[in-house]
């Protein structure tokens, strides 16, 4: 139990430390999200989240099963939240020799009426989930804004997401 209690404390240390993209603008911390910002020209912007991490054993001891969540939030110029993406994964783990994506899904949560997802979808591949969908803002039947996600999770060897 301790040895899962000091593997839980080192992933999220290294995941905050490691899982926010270099190219990023700027780095959030709203209270429940913490990650890179994108600002558009509008004033609006999109925080890709650090995945949240939840531990869970599996039959064998040397493997880990643990899942992970990472959210994409749009926020308009006024600071107010229109949408939010989530993409879930579920990862397994030899320490040190092996590591897969065992499951892959995604929702979402639209508080702007305006806006509208289409093509959403998931897939793995290894170690890695993905995440896809288009969000589309519409005013007057014209698209005035289209967002699209594309967010990726690896987990490596050692239990460590990027």
């Amino acid at each position: 139990m301790k040895r899962i209690s000091c593997l839980l404390l080192s992933l999220i240390f290294i995941t905050a430390l490691f899982a926010i993209p270099a190219n990023a603008e700027e780095i959030a911390d709203t209270g429940d999200i913490v990650g890179s910002v994108h600002t558009f020209e509008d004033g609006s912007y999109i925080i890709i989240g650090v995945p949240k991490i939840s531990i869970i054993p599996m039959a064998r001891s040397n493997s880990v099963s643990f899942s992970a969540e990472m959210p994409a939030r749009f926020i308009n110029s006024s600071n107010e939240i229109e949408w939010e993406y989530f993409l879930t994964a579920t990862f397994s783990y030899v320490y040190g020799v092996s590591a897969t994506c065992t499951n892959a899904s995604y929702s979402y949560t639209i508080y702007d009426d305006s806006w509208k997802f289409s093509d959403g979808s998931t897939s793995r591949s290894g170690a890695t989930a993905y995440g896809y969908g288009t969000f589309k803002n519409k005013f007057l039947f014209v698209t005035t804004k289209t967002v699209e996600i594309d967010l990726s999770m690896t987990c490596d060897v050692y239990g460590n997401l990027s």
